[in-house]
């Protein structure tokens, strides 16, 4: 919910801005700016505060551009509403992609970054789930020359025989995990794989980037659960 959250937030502040822009390049009461102003202020500072960010020098260009307007002279300010258009609004939506990426493990992040920008959204899932089953592979026992993927190496990984003697200490997510957790662990992995990265694997999936954002983070919970296994 806290990424949602950021982004509405965004997408306020996006709205507050350009309502700002609008109203001052139409020269309207300043009263009328003002108003707008203060609620472009409120919803900066709130996404500031949420994601720990700055956005350029927003605030300060909202400050000439109230302040010349309040003396008359809002032509003054016709470089600072182009600021906050060219600059300042971009400068906020990098600070909120970046903020997501840190909530994303950087492996995978560095993995699906190449197909994301290519917008090949099919590639991103097969790209994450690669990076899963790479990081899946050096802590499952196999046999000389054996290759497992998929569902097959979860199982191995998540061995029911194994499961419960693998009580996982607290350190890490979710804090120690009880047997009947550790195979609940297992179903979730394995189904993420079954249903997903399968999916893409035997046919042409046109994912649509938020689709392929969702599975992003839901291997970012499968990492998770696989980094308690070290």
């Amino acid at each position: 919910m806290l990424s949602l959250e950021v982004h509405r937030e965004l997408a306020a502040l996006v709205g507050a801005i350009n309502r700002v822009i609008a109203a001052a390049t139409e020269r309207v009461p300043i009263e009328e700016l003002e108003l707008r102003i203060a609620a472009a202020r409120t919803s900066e500072r709130k996404l500031e505060a949420m994601t720990g960010s700055t956005f350029g020098l927003m605030g300060r260009h909202l400050g000439f551009l109230e302040r010349n307007h309040r003396r008359g002279h809002p032509e003054s300010s016709d470089g600072d509403i182009a600021d906050l258009r060219d600059r300042d609004l971009p400068a906020a939506v990098e600070a909120v992609t970046k903020w997501t990426e840190r909530l994303l493990d950087p492996g995978l992040v560095a993995a699906i970054a190449r197909t994301w920008e290519a917008q090949d959204y099919d590639g991103v899932v097969r790209d994450a789930f690669n990076e899963l089953e790479a990081r899946m592979k050096p802590l499952a026992t196999t046999n000389a020359g054996e290759q497992l993927f998929g569902r097959r190496l979860v199982n191995r990984l998540f061995d029911p025989a194994q499961l419960p003697a693998m009580m996982l200490g607290e350190q890490g997510f979710m804090g120690q995990l009880a047997p009947n957790q550790l195979a609940a662990a297992r179903e979730f992995v394995g189904g993420a794989f079954g249903l997903f990265r399968n999916t893409t694997a035997h046919r042409a999936m046109p994912y649509a980037r938020d689709e392929a954002a969702d599975v992003v983070h839901l291997v970012n919970l499968c990492l998770r659960l696989v980094e308690k296994m070290r």
